[in-house]
């Protein structure tokens, strides 16, 4: 080790220092001072191996580090359509370039004059590379030469003033670059907008369809039948009697109800069903049901395709995940009030349960919507009759006659003709949640 330690030769102290061994540090001491980058680099990382050993390192090896740091250029220019902007660095006497901006301008963007345009370009680049400029000082080149007065910009709108607050927290000089000097910048802003077509629909030609359909068990012998002009035979389903030859591939007519417009169908064999659905639902905006139907009817037929249709649909991840769920509907709520104890009285049935041992296995559950007081009887079975006899002894004896008698849609016996003649001859109005 180049350190070394020792303890106080005077009695009863304990106090310990260590100091370098002259010896050992001589490959340091006598080190060569860098000469270029990579040498200052070697240089710096056999200095920080010692930092903590070395009073105040980070600031004695700050005006080295600054050596080793590259001054950013962000190069910026905007078209009609988009901004565009290039973030290098200098290395070597070789610019390399560090990240490239560029996206569309908005409608409402397109509409900003030309210094509105540009300074706009300034901005969304510099949001975009904020972590490579925010405490660096760099240099700005434009082509906009009104934009040299950024700085100084008096008296502008809102938007200009909005920009120029978060340019202030940069540290940043101007340079005027003429526009056929700064193309690297100027190449982004105009980069045409070109179709891409990241989808192939397999297209087949007729002697493909005509080939496929003669593979297919259940359209051979149909096709054979209408060659030849003989009855189509027994087997062929109800769906596919009324086909006919079209160009030797296999037709069916068929019209639709509200326009009568008649559609020439083509019969799909089995291999062609799912690329039809692909087609017609997976490549064309994700219809619903009605309208995929309504698409594939206009041209294709093969049996049990609406079954077909409707099932592949219904187990569409993409729609699944992005269509709103069909809203359900729900009943109006409302707040049931009552003025006295006993007025209004709601009763419903709960079970069936477990059979107790005296054979009970339903409870019905008398409520005062004023009082809020609750009483639960149990009920061998469900039948008016019994539901009569309750109400009679153990409600209208013990309580008084109510002046309404509220049901859930419960059991259709809560309802029966028995329990409304006795309302009616007690003066009971029934009443049953929507």
């Amino acid at each position: 080790m180049p350190f070394r330690s020792t303890a106080s030769p005077l009695p009863g102290s304990y106090h310990f220092c260590c100091w370098c061994d002259e010896s050992k540090i001589e490959a340091v001491s006598s080190y060569p001072p860098p000469a270029n980058e990579k040498q200052l680099r070697q240089f710096l990382g056999l200095a920080n191996y010692y930092r903590r050993f070395v009073k105040r390192y980070a600031q004695l090896v700050s005006p080295l580090t600054k050596l080793l740091r590259k001054e950013f250029t962000l190069y910026t220019d905007a078209s009609d359509v988009a901004p565009g902007a290039v973030l290098s660095q200098t290395l070597a006497a070789q610019e390399r370039v560090v990240s490239y901006f560029s996206r569309q301008l908005q409608k409402a963007e397109r509409r900003y004059s030309t210094i509105d345009r540009e300074a706009l370009a300034i901005v969304s680049a510099i949001k975009e590379i904020y972590p490579y400029l925010y405490g660096f000082v760099f240099t700005l080149v434009t082509d906009h030469n009104p934009l040299m007065l950024l700085k100084g910009l008096r008296d502008v709108g809102g938007k200009m003033t909005r920009w120029l607050l978060f340019l202030q927290q940069f540290h940043y000089k101007i340079i005027y670059s003429p526009g056929k000097c700064n193309v690297n910048a100027d190449a982004l802003s105009r980069i045409p907008v070109v179709a891409v077509v990241d989808t192939l629909i397999p297209s087949y030609t007729q002697q493909q369809i005509q080939d496929l359909q003669a593979q297919n068990t259940q359209l051979q012998p149909i096709i054979g039948s209408l060659k030849k002009g003989t009855a189509l035979p027994s087997t062929v389903p109800p769906g596919l009697r009324q086909a006919f030859l079209l160009n030797d591939t296999l037709h069916q007519k068929s019209q639709d109800p509200a326009s009568r417009v008649v559609y020439n169908q083509l019969i799909v064999s089995q291999s062609l069903c799912k690329i039809v659905f692909n087609y017609t639902h997976s490549q064309s905006g994700h219809l619903g049901i009605h309208k995929t139907l309504k698409k594939i009817r206009e041209r294709f037929y093969w049996p049990g395709y609406e079954s077909s249709i409707t099932e592949w649909i219904q187990q569409c991840e993409a729609c699944q995940k992005c269509n709103a769920p069909v809203p359900t509907p729900v009943a109006p709520f409302g707040t049931i009030t009552a003025s006295q104890p006993f007025e209004k009285v709601s009763w419903n049935i709960m079970g069936p349960l477990p059979t107790t041992d005296r054979g009970n296995q339903y409870i019905l559950v008398v409520t005062d919507l004023f009082s809020k007081w609750v009483e639960a009887f149990p009920l061998a079975s469900t039948t008016a009759e019994t539901l009569a006899t309750v109400l009679i002894n153990q409600i209208v004896c013990c309580y008084g006659v109510p002046q309404f008698l509220h049901s859930d849609q419960g059991p259709p016996n809560i309802t029966a003709k028995v329990i409304q003649s006795l309302c009616l001859q007690l003066g009971i109005d029934i009443t049953i949640s929507p």
